[in-house]
């Protein structure tokens, strides 16, 4: 991972069922972070 906390990231998407995508281009880079809503039931 880049050194931005971005393995925080990860496992917290991780927690909520979601996923990051990281992309390398040159010198940039993105992030997306996609989460999964709790319900409770």
């Amino acid at each position: 991972m880049h050194g931005f906390g971005l393995s925080n990231v990860k496992r917290e998407a991780q927690e909520y069922m979601g996923d990051v995508d990281i992309k390398i281009k040159k010198n940039e880079f993105s992030v997306t972070v996609m989460l999964q809503e709790r319900r409770q039931v």
